[in-house]
């Protein structure tokens, strides 16, 4: 099994961090089990939350992978923030690392709001960071 490296030197098996959600909500494996529209919250004070200056976000689902909430404690100990949650506070729908230029990871597909000239807000927000990384250079 391999093994994920946290910044502070912590480690823990990989992938039992994610978890299939068919196997969390104790059906059988399902191809696209989790697809649709479905509105999450965003942590008030995180960088997602900014990036949509809302507090309640609408996405696009279809995924079979979920991040095992059975790690979240241990996850938060070695710096990484669960910045959105299902609104019933069971899902992990965000998560980012403070710390990091931009480190935002989501379970669902921001692409399909895009537009040529209305990209979506996180796109965005990336290549802002990019860019101001790159002048640190």
């Amino acid at each position: 099994m391999d093994r994920l490296a946290a910044p502070n030197g912590a480690d823990m098996d990989f992938p039992d961090v994610l978890s299939r959600l068919a196997l969390a909500l104790g059906v059988g494996l399902l191809i696209g089990l989790e697809r649709g529209w479905r509105t999450r919250e965003a942590e008030a004070g995180s960088r997602a939350a900014g990036i949509y200056d809302a507090a309640r976000i609408r996405e696009r689902h279809r995924h079979r992978y979920e991040v095992n909430i059975n790690y979240k404690e241990r996850l938060e100990q070695v710096g990484l923030r669960f910045s959105g949650m299902s609104p019933d506070g069971v899902l992990p729908e965000m998560v980012e690392l403070p710390e990091h230029p931009w480190f935002i990871g989501v379970q669902f597909h921001p692409e399909l709001k895009s537009k040529p000239f209305e990209p979506h807000p996180l796109f965005t927000s990336f290549i802002e960071a990019a860019i101001r990384q790159s002048r640190l250079v």
